[in-house]
């Protein structure tokens, strides 16, 4: 439905959680009966990015991107990211950006 779509798009993240999928929305969890596959199939591929098979994240919303440590940070929450996932993790960032027109 288009209120479901409304509530993803704003979303800063969204994982598989044992049978349901959870929608993390500025420190709300809403809980929905689609999948993962499902949920990512209606968001915008510039701006979310699957990282796991758990978590489908919004760009704009991390904070901070650790190689080493094959992580994210979207607000105070680290966030797994699997290792063949986290370079085109990082080129995403990078065409986000540019195709926003930020410099930073």
């Amino acid at each position: 439905s288009s209120a479901a779509s409304d509530v993803y798009k704003r979303q800063d993240y969204i994982r598989a959680y044992n049978s349901e999928t959870q929608i993390l929305a500025k420190g709300e969890t809403f809980r929905s009966d689609d999948s993962l596959v499902a949920v990512e199939e209606i968001l915008d591929k510039c701006v979310f990015f699957k990282i796991s098979r758990s978590y489908v994240v919004n760009i704009q919303r991390i904070k901070e991107l650790d190689e080493a440590g094959r992580r994210i940070k979207i607000y105070d929450e680290f966030i797994p990211v699997t290792a063949r996932k986290m370079s085109a993790l990082k080129k995403a960032c990078i065409e986000y950006k540019l195709n926003r027109g930020e410099n930073s």
